[in-house]
């Protein structure tokens, strides 16, 4: 145990320290200003209403930590695996008699330590902005919207573990940094455009030869989009619905997450188990 959090430990350290996940989470940053000013603007208009607002509040800080976290998960996957040749996890595991689950055990924990303190920043920053910006709206239903931000944060970074474990695995599999981004990366827009353009599965349907509204309802299933659409009409932003009753109505979505993570979290530990990571 002491191991995993070492190599945890320097793991966090490595990311905390990486000049090219700068780039990305200053663009990260970019996008959460533009949205809260969004929201200001729509708040000063008078063009939405108070328990609109906090619903838009909450969405806001899941629609960033997910589908702009997506990316941002991407990179430090990648990066994680992508860094091992001036790494020091894989130079433990020759000196010192570490077993190698021990070394992806600790670099995946380092990993999503990092994702999850990023999550719990945006949404504080987030709402502290908004607090600051609309406070005499927010103040009545403070209360309601902080009980539901761990719930949002713990959704977003389940989401984007499925992005963060694809990239882990491509480089894992795929010796060349390039290939393995490059896979990476159209991994997250295949996911993300074609499971939700029907003109896209109809002609996937008609190469196939197989029937459309199948292919499309099996899209609508897989679409991780449309999962986080459902968990939205849940009622999750709401704080006048009850929080157990949101994500009772949500648990085949959350279900379906878990599986997809366990999935690819098995792959990537029989893949990082059975060759050197190059």
């Amino acid at each position: 145990m002491s191991n995993t959090l070492n190599i945890a430990r320097k793991e966090f350290a490595d990311l905390a320290n990486n000049k090219y996940l700068y780039i990305v989470l200053i663009i990260f940053l970019i996008n959460l200003l533009m949205h809260l000013v969004s929201l200001y603007n729509f708040y000063k208009e008078g063009s939405i209403s108070d328990p609109n607002f906090i619903k838009a509040c909450l969405f806001d800080v899941m629609y960033l930590s997910s589908i702009y976290g997506g990316v941002t998960a991407l990179m430090i996957g990648f990066s994680s695996m992508a860094g091992e040749l001036t790494s020091g996890a894989l130079n433990t595991l020759i000196a010192k008699p570490v077993y190698r689950d021990t070394v992806i055990t600790g670099k995946l924990l380092g990993c999503i330590a990092y994702m999850l303190l990023f999550f719990i920043l945006t949404a504080i920053l987030y709402v502290s902005s908004e607090f600051i910006l609309c406070g005499d709206v927010i103040a009545g239903q403070l209360l309601g919207l902080l009980a539901r931000l761990p719930f949002i944060v713990i959704i977003a970074l389940l989401y984007v573990m499925m992005f963060f474990l694809v990239s882990v695995l491509f480089r894992t599999l795929i010796d060349d940094n390039g290939m393995a981004l490059t896979f990476s990366v159209l991994f997250y827009f295949v996911i993300l455009i074609i499971p939700s353009s029907s003109v896209i599965i109809s002609n996937i349907a008609a190469l196939l030869g197989v029937d459309e509204v199948y292919l499309l309802g099996i899209s609508r299933i897989i679409d991780p989009k449309k999962s986080m659409v459902n968990i939205s009409n849940s009622g999750i932003f709401d704080p006048s619905f009850s929080i157990i009753s949101a994500l009772s109505l949500s648990w085949l979505e959350f279900a379906k997450f878990i599986v997809i993570v366990l999935a690819l979290l098995a792959l990537c530990y029989i893949s990082f188990l059975r060759r050197d990571v190059r």
